[in-house]
């Protein structure tokens, strides 16, 4: 078979490409990422920068292949494509309709003549695809019925990450049917719900830690290569010094987002590092002031009964695209209010991340628009809580916990909590989530629920997931897995060829 590998770090590409030609495949094409730009690459096959294809700077002269019917078929996922863009509008304005809309058929007219010229008959993309290359390419795999297998976003435990092979259908792969392929999922869960009763601490998930860890790394380590580099230089070349010193100041910054309507691949995007420098900071202004205006709208006292809700951070890949239909909070929160009664408060946490630059990317920090919390506050006996209250907290005392998806979920079920989720995740067939699929029958759940709580049911020891979909990951960040995780990664990626096969056709539902 002649296979894709998608966005993975160069030590596991290659660690992959050499286990796939040990089974007598061949990886024909590679998507790497724009760090691996950086590295002496010994590449002997085709690839592409994931960058360079976001931006469409190796997509224009491209044939034009798309017949009548791909671009119906194309068509079907425009708009949930146009919102993972949008992520990328440094302001919400930068972007056109017609400029998003040409942009996502020219990456869906590239994808589909890589997939036909190479041949393609299999795809492993290391995380899961929501960056705007990645989604357009497994929106033609998937309609092109391909295979495609990634290695998904959320965490089992606080521990593992797991591989999927479809968003609307997340725990496919992880659906056990061999006895010696089993994960001992209970045993795990008893001593994350202990770590949960025990914990005196505000919840933080998992990711916000790395990043919290990251924001405390020591200063002098950091810029120690940096100033070693510099007085290297000073002592034999003053003036390549000064060079070296004047293009780290002033040359242009790796930065992806538009900040203006110039095309995305105009080099006009770009700015300089000292540039970067600024505008990061006015933006981190900026937050602060919507994070005050966020909490002034806050109430001190919640009451005895209430429905917490725990808001996701946006736009990131769990509500897009993962999320789907229900990527919108406004429309889950309007259901929500139907469904349960209007006497009972639903109490809105906002995710801490939203007030931060989160990344080189600053992907999407103005998502929210400045009248976003005063429209959501339309909706009847809607409270917002300070962002400083203890979750865990929340989650204990309320009748009710619903999330699109995350760890929240997890945690209300660890704390005995009924708990409904509107996405579609791991924990997805465990009894005691109610996934929504209607509001008559939400009503009924929450109805049932306040009558008797001793419906809720804890996880059963028969609960079973496939340890071949399953990696333990002991660094939070997905592209600095340890050699140990890396091996086990890649068995598993290969372990998915064959369990692919054996489940049944909701593997082709995006």
């Amino acid at each position: 078979m002649n296979f894709l590998l998608d966005r993975f770090p160069l030590e596991t590409f290659n660690d992959l490409k050499i286990a796939l030609g040990e089974l007598g495949h061949k990886v024909s094409l590679g998507v790497l990422t724009i760090a691996s730009k950086s590295k002496d690459l010994e590449m002997n096959i085709d690839h592409f920068f994931d960058r360079d294809v976001a931006l469409g700077v190796v997509t224009k002269n491209i044939p034009m292949i798309l017949s009548r019917d791909e671009i119906k078929e194309a068509s079907r996922y425009e708009g949930l494509a146009i919102n993972v863009f949008s992520r990328y509008d440094i302001t919400q304005g930068n972007f056109s309709a017609q400029e998003m809309s040409s942009h996502y058929y020219e990456l869906y007219n590239f994808w589909l003549y890589q997939t036909k010229t190479y041949k393609i008959d299999f795809c492993f993309h290391y995380y899961a695809p929501h960056d705007p290359s990645s989604f357009v390419l497994y929106l033609v795999l998937k309609n092109k019925k391909i295979p495609a297998v990634f290695f998904d976003l959320p965490f089992i435990l606080n521990k593992f990450r797991m591989l999927s092979c479809s968003f609307q259908h997340r725990s496919l792969l992880l659906k056990n049917k061999n006895e010696k392929s089993k994960f001992n999922f209970f045993e795990g869960f008893k001593e994350y719900q202990q770590s949960l009763l025990d914990s005196k601490v505000n919840s933080v998930p998992i990711v916000l830690k790395f990043r919290t860890e990251k924001k405390k790394f020591n200063v002098y380590l950091k810029y120690k290569p940096k100033l070693k580099t510099i007085l290297k230089l000073i002592i034999p070349s003053p003036h390549k010094a000064i060079r070296k010193i004047w293009n780290y100041y002033f040359g242009l910054e790796n930065a992806f987002f538009k900040i203006s309507r110039n095309s995305w691949a105009s080099k006009k995007n770009n700015m300089s590092k000292i540039q970067y420098y600024f505008f990061t900071k006015k933006l981190k202004l900026d937050l602060l002031l919507k994070h005050n205006r966020y909490e002034a709208k806050c109430i001190k006292n919640i009451g005895s009964e209430y429905i917490y809700f725990a808001m996701p951070a946006q736009p990131e890949g769990s509500t897009l695209p993962l999320a789907f239909e229900f990527r919108d909070l406004s429309l889950v929160l309007k259901i929500i209010r139907e469904a349960i009664p209007v006497e009972i408060p639903i109490i809105l946490k906002e995710n801490p991340t939203i007030f931060e630059v989160r990344n080189p990317y600053i992907s999407g920090v103005n998502y929210r628009s400045p009248d976003f919390y005063d429209e959501l506050l339309k909706i009847p006996n809607l409270k917002f809580i300070s962002t400083k209250k203890n979750s865990h907290e929340l989650i204990k005392n309320a009748k009710l916990v619903v999330a699109i998806n995350g760890t929240a979920i997890i945690e209300a079920v660890a704390f005995g909590k009924a708990a409904v989720t509107f996405g579609s995740n791991w924990y997805d067939y465990i009894d005691g989530i109610h996934k929504y699929i209607s509001i008559n029958k939400l009503k009924n759940f929450y109805k049932n629920i306040r009558l008797n709580e001793n419906l809720i049911k804890p996880i059963s020891s028969k609960f079973e997931l496939d340890k071949d979909m399953i990696v333990e990951i002991k660094k939070h960040n997905p592209y600095q897995v340890d050699i140990g995780s890396r091996k086990k990664l890649v068995k598993s990626f290969i372990n998915s060829i064959y369990k692919f096969e054996e489940i049944d056709n909701r593997k082709w539902d995006v």
